[in-house]
């Protein structure tokens, strides 16, 4: 927040900047957290980032957006979702016995459907939205919670525990419910191979702005190789592609999984996401048929190599683009004592060396009267004729006025003197 670190570090050391960017810091101090006290200068510092980043990538088509309404040119840009260490989230690296083990730990029933939540009990995540579900379902249909043996896990922290804790307080519901709380992240895999149904239940932005994020959880659900109920929003559609929508459910066209890899919901709608929970507890096959789709998809486009390797694209094409339009240096060289002997010898071989350069754009000035001291080759040199009365102190005045004037004038990016003068003020 407030940091142009990376824009110092690039300039300074000549190396390409990139930025991933999740969201303006404004936006989401003013929205989920406390209003930023030096808004200002934070805006200034965050606009400057992205101006002179080379690349900048985002999580989402929806901030890829954003930042062409803010300026930043598409080609500069690149929005890949996050992603997910497959390996280390596959369901095969667990028995059924450690599966039984850590539903013993929680007191979970081991022939229980185990539906889960795990996440930063967030603004945006959705934990109270799952809350009030299971709080309805324990309180109105006791006897169907208990026929499909249904047990709810909330794993995680943030602001809004305590918002679901208290919803979830009732002896009726307390028994159904697991609040884990925080666990090690590498305990996160096993947890979800205990579970049989994961919740995405996300809600939408409180200004109304669409939803940008990409959540790391889901990607995560999806190489646990288990069903996914996840709000119909923003990217976690996109990401669920395929998946019947819970006014669906029970028509022919849900009947069987075919590609899905879940059940979508629309945001903060309880009595859908009460459907599809009940529909897949019901339905093991159905479950086990989307879970190995979900796995399919994670490994097809959502690892961390898919994600990187994006990156990586996006870098060489900005390269390959800033190669193709970098302006060329312009370097003036100043050869007003290069008169004879040495100095005029290196002058000669050295211009020679910056022509073939193309990176470079040659100018040199020299006194009229050293026209015959030029090289014979002067072909991709501009040459500029300074005319004053000759003499050593009138050269040292010339130099220090006519060739910083002569600079500016012709936008000069370095001065080079091979000589033991030098005018002090050009470039």
């Amino acid at each position: 927040l407030g940091n142009c670190a990376g824009v110092v570090l690039s300039r300074r050391h000549r190396l390409p900047l990139v930025i991933e960017y999740n969201g303006s810091e404004r936006w989401l101090a003013s929205n989920w957290g406390t209003p930023l006290g030096m808004e200002k200068l934070a805006v200034m510092a965050e606009d400057a980032c992205l101006r002179h980043a080379h690349l900048v990538v985002t999580v989402s088509e929806v901030l890829k957006d954003e930042l062409i309404r803010r300026g930043l040119a598409p080609e500069r840009i690149v929005a890949q979702p996050n992603g997910v260490d497959t390996a280390v989230f596959s369901p095969d690296r667990f028995s059924r016995d450690e599966i039984l083990v850590l539903r013993k730990r929680y007191d979970i029933p081991a022939d229980s459907v185990v539906v889960t939540f795990v996440g930063t009990f967030g603004p945006w995540h959705g934990a109270e939205v799952f809350a009030k579900c299971v709080a309805e379902m324990a309180q109105t249909d006791a006897p169907g919670l208990m026929a499909r043996k249904l047990h709810f896990m909330f794993i995680g922290d943030g602001v809004r525990r305590p918002l679901v804790e208290s919803l979830t307080a009732a002896p009726e519901v307390r028994r159904h419910v697991t609040i884990a709380g925080l666990i090690d992240q590498e305990e996160t895999p096993l947890h979800l191979a205990a579970s049989d149904i994961l919740v995405s239940p996300h809600v939408p932005n409180p200004d109304g702005s669409l939803f940008f994020g990409s959540p790391t959880k889901l990607f995560e659900y999806l190489a646990a190789g288990r069903p996914v109920i996840g709000s119909d929003i923003g990217q976690i559609a996109d990401v669920l592609e395929g998946c019947p929508h819970a006014d669906q459910l029970g028509s022919d066209k849900a009947d069987k999984p075919g590609a899905a890899l879940g059940i979508l919901v629309k945001p903060e709608d309880l009595a859908q996401l009460r459907t599809a929970i009940n529909f897949l507890a019901e339905r093991a096959e159905w479950r086990d048929a989307a879970g190995r789709n979900a796995r399919q998809r994670a490994l097809r486009r959502y690892s961390w190599d898919h994600h990187v390797a994006a990156i990586l694209d996006g870098l060489d094409r900005v390269r390959a683009m800033d190669a193709v339009a970098r302006k060329p240096v312009r370097i003036l060289f100043n050869g007003l004592h290069s008169k004879s002997g040495g100095g005029l010898t290196y002058l000669k071989n050295i211009l020679a060396f910056f022509v073939a350069d193309r990176d470079a754009d040659i100018h040199l000035c020299i006194h009229r009267d050293q026209q015959g001291d030029l090289p014979q080759e002067t072909k991709g040199i501009t040459i500029h004729f300074l005319d004053f009365p000759q003499g050593f102190w009138r050269l040292q005045m010339a130099e220090q006025i006519e060739v910083p004037r002569l600079a500016r004038r012709i936008g000069a990016d370095a001065t080079f003197s091979p000589a033991n003068y030098g005018p002090l003020t050009a470039p």
